[in-house]
This record gives structure tokens, C-alpha cells and sequence, in this order.
């Protein structure tokens, strides 16, 4: 069945309408975190939460950064699928604060990237790092990373927190438009510290309650 419905995306690849409207409404903050991991206020200049920019002329993400111990955030990103030989790739992309970014690449001057494979079907997928894919080959992986500069020069690395629970599950399918809408929830550990100098991320961050609605390539 998902091999029929990759067919169908690739046949429809070229005639698809993929205007549509990507307002996404966030849940309640009370359904999207545990309260109890989180102080009474959102520590002051943390280098997790801070609130990067996003591009007006691509779909939006959103969800709840969650840092233990320091707060969180109404976190968003820009949304995009990419097709990897026979795989697809969600991005999560937001970016630092540069003139005439509508006009740039979509990568330049990126700060914060999440990104995870996906299947083109309506199941819950369970996600991975990259351990897992060491053994497992068809592991489905999700990775985070932070970039500074213009958006080439490597900052930090996190990886799937395999003590939590990551998942993303699309719901809706739309074949004729090529677009895909679901959900997230997506914990990560500091694998790679700060390079830096002074600049220290907490060792745990998590995405949860994600939305997304987005084209298929």
C-alpha cells in the first residue's frame, strides 16, 4: 500500500496545486508539556529558547519547545518535504535576522534545523537516532542541529533521546494538492556541544504537540 501511494505522489508530481493555507493553530500549553520539568519562568537569555525568524513565503510549522529546568516556547519553523532516492525528509528550518531573506536560498542563514524521515502513509512512526540505524537500516531517524553564520558553520548537535517516546503521524493525505498535514512530538539530547566559547545548551530539549501541513515533492 505505501509503495502504491509513493507511485501515486511521483505520478502526480508535476499537475499539482500546491497553494494552500498553512495557518497552524497551536493546543493548549497544558496538553503539549509536562508543567512540573519547568520553572515558574522561562530562564532569562537562555540560549534554548531563544525565538529565531521565520520566512513569509513557505508553510509553517509550530510546536512547544520544551528545555527542563529552563522553560519553553511557541516554537516555529518553516516546512518542507524532500524526496531522498526512495525516502522522504520533513525540515524544520527558522533562521537568524538578515536583510531580503525571502529572497535568499532556503538554507541560508538557517539557526535551527529539525529534520526526520517519513512515510507516506497515515500510521504512527516511531523515530530513531542515530544508534538505531546503525542496527536497523530502515530506521526512521530524527536529528536537530543548530547553525550560526550564514547558516554553513556548525554550532550544535542533538540527537533522539532514546529514553523518550519520538513520533510524528501524518492525518490527512490530500493526493490531488500534494499536501500532507500531521503531527510531532520529538525528544532530543546534546550530543555535540557548543563550539562556541561560553555559549552552553541544556542537555535535553523536546518539540511536542508539532504540527505541520506541507507539499510533497
Amino acid at each position: 500500500m505505501t509503495h502504491n501511494l509513493f507511485c501515486y505522489f511521483i505520478l502526480l508530481a508535476f499537475a499539482c496545486n500546491k497553494n494552500f493555507d498553512d495557518k497552524v493553530i497551536n493546543l493548549p500549553i497544558e496538553i503539549c508539556i509536562d508543567t512540573t520539568l519547568i520553572p515558574s519562568m522561562n530562564i532569562d537569555k537562555s540560549p534554548d529558547l531563544f525565538q529565531y525568524l521565520i520566512r513569509r513565503d513557505s508553510p509553517i510549522s509550530t510546536a512547544i519547545k520544551l528545555v527542563p529546568t529552563q522553560g519553553y516556547i511557541n516554537w516555529m519553523a518553516n516546512a518542507s518535504v524532500e524526496k531522498f532516492g526512495n525516502r522522504y525528509g520533513l525540515a524544520l528550518i527558522n533562521y537568524g535576522d538578515t536583510p531580503n531573506i525571502q529572497m535568499l536560498p532556503k538554507y541560508a542563514f538557517n539557526r535551527e534545523v529539525v529534520s526526520f524521515e517519513i512515510i507516506l502513509d497515515t500510521l504512527r512512526h516511531l523515530l530513531y537516532g542515530d544508534n538505531e540505524l546503525k542496527v536497523n537500516p530502515k530506521a526512521l531517524v530524527a536529528g536537530y542541529v543548530k547553525s550560526q553564520d550564514d547558516g554553513d558553520v556548525f554550532d550544535a548537535l542533538w540527537d533522539e533521546d532514546s529514553i523518550k517516546t519520538s513520533s510524528y503521524k501524518i492525518n490527512h493525505i490530500d493526493p490531488v494538492k500534494c499536501i500532507i498535514e500531521g503531527e510531532y512530538d520529538l525528544y532530543f539530547y546534546l550530543k555535540e556541544p557548543s563550539v562556541i566559547p561560553n555559549r552552553k545548551y541544556a542537555p535535553k530539549a523536546q518539540f511536542t504537540c508539532g504540527k505541520f501541513k506541507v507539499s510533497v515533492p
